[in-house]
This record gives C-alpha cells, sequence and structure tokens, in this order.
C-alpha cells in the first residue's frame, strides 16, 4: 500500500511527459503483482483538465477511470518536505498537504538564461518570432524554432520537426531577399 503522486507545472515541453510517466508505472506495478486497489496514484496539474484539446482529455479522464486515478486539478506544487514525504500544493481554497510514498516531479520549464533578458527575447525570455514564419518580429535575420521560441506550441522534438521545413523555407527566402 501507498500514494505515488505525480505532478506537472505549466508551462513544460511536453504536456502529455508527466501523463506517460504515470500511465506506465501504472501499468509496470500493475505487472508486478501490485494489487492496485491498495495504492493510491494521484495525477496533481495546475491546470483545470487533464490535457488542453479537449478530444483528449475526454479520453485521458476515461483512462484515469478505468485504472483509478484520482486527478487533482487546479494543484500546483509549492513544497516538498522529503524526508517527511509530504507534498503541499497551492489550491484554489489554499494549502493542501498530500503525503506521499513515491513523488514524481515535472520541473517548471523556462527559457534559458543567456536568453532571459536579451534584446531578442519577449517578456517571457523566449525568441520573440512570427507564429507562422518563425523569423524575429524585430530583427529580420534572426529565425527560431524548438524549445527557444516564443511558439505557442510544444517544446517537443514532434514540434521541431514540424517547425524545421518551415524555419528553412523562409530562411531561404529571406537570403534569397524575397
Amino acid at each position: 500500500a501507498g500514494t505515488a503522486v505525480f505532478t506537472t507545472f505549466s508551462p513544460i515541453k511536453c504536456g502529455g511527459a508527466p501523463m506517460k510517466a504515470m500511465f506506465l508505472s501504472w501499468d509496470f506495478w500493475k505487472h508486478q503483482g501490485l494489487n492496485m486497489s491498495k495504492f493510491d496514484v494521484l495525477y496533481a496539474t495546475p491546470s483545470t483538465s487533464m490535457f488542453h484539446v479537449k478530444k483528449y482529455s475526454d479520453i485521458l479522464d476515461k483512462l484515469c477511470l478505468s485504472r483509478q486515478i484520482n486527478r487533482l486539478y487546479q494543484h500546483t506544487l509549492a513544497r516538498v518536505d522529503g524526508p517527511r514525504h509530504l507534498a503541499t500544493f497551492d489550491t484554489p481554497e489554499g494549502p493542501k498537504v498530500l503525503h506521499f510514498t513515491m513523488l514524481h516531479v515535472t520541473p517548471p520549464m523556462s527559457a534559458p538564461d543567456f536568453l532571459k533578458g536579451s534584446p531578442i527575447s519577449n517578456q517571457d525570455g523566449f525568441v520573440d518570432v512570427h507564429d507562422v514564419t518563425l523569423q524575429h518580429k524585430r530583427y529580420p535575420n534572426i529565425f527560431a524554432l524548438g524549445d527557444c521560441s516564443s511558439l505557442p506550441t510544444s517544446k517537443t522534438a514532434a514540434a521541431v520537426c514540424r517547425q524545421s521545413p518551415v524555419l528553412v523555407h523562409n530562411l531561404l527566402q529571406h537570403r534569397a531577399g524575397r
């Protein structure tokens, strides 16, 4: 018996990453013979749903229900007392303390320190690019994609694969004077 708590922050590189860890862990424990009815698995998120796309959020809700995974919405991890196995979450109702046997923490994600406050970054510290062209909003000879860009998408390898052809095309057009 025990309690496994999986957490996430916003923004993070891949919104699905902590869920993958949770579902894979649950499956591993079940196949190891752990009686899952005696084990609490909790998913704590600052969000109001499992995922920002309703279609996928609904599917994830069903998966959680079928596995008896409790979802804790609007729960932002604020403090961890490792020796006492306590995690404190900020919630709309005030602080909430949970005892855990295992804690999986997904740290908050931010722009690299060397970009924060630089002339090419936006207020969040990311390279300030147009969403469609990936070209900088003030400096036309700068293009960015992936983790460092201000693009309103996940900061994942899959996203970079989709962004790369756009960046290459627009960069070549820029170099050709078009």
